[in-house]
């Protein structure tokens, strides 16, 4: 997770981004996750993988999806600087991965 990149936040809301990598050994359909950062939710297209070591960047700007660059398309900084979290979880709520900073807690697996 990149919070705080250099500069006004609002200004380039596109450097502030949540990555995604497969570090295992048999590709992940990332269409099976949802990502949640505050009131944003961000589900990924249905038939979107990632092979072992690909990465996804989700960018909190607006701009042309790609397979490994994805937009949330919102107007003012998703990732705030003091205090936040960014859950990824399956459509059935389980938690898969959660980053927290300033104190914010993550669900328990």
């Amino acid at each position: 997770v990149r919070v705080d990149p250099p500069g006004p936040d609002s200004a380039n809301l596109n450097a502030e981004y949540i990555a995604i990598t497969n570090r295992g050994t048999v590709p992940i359909r990332t269409g099976d996750f949802v990502v949640e950062v505050g009131p944003w939710v961000y589900e990924f297209p249905p038939d979107h993988w990632l092979q072992p070591g690909q990465t996804v960047r989700l960018h909190g700007g607006d701009g042309q999806d790609q397979a490994f660059s994805r937009h949330l398309d919102a107007r003012v900084p998703v990732l705030p600087n003091d205090k936040g979290r960014v859950l990824l979880r399956s459509y059935t709520a389980v938690t898969v991965d959660c980053v927290a900073w300033g104190g914010v807690g993550c669900p328990v697996r």
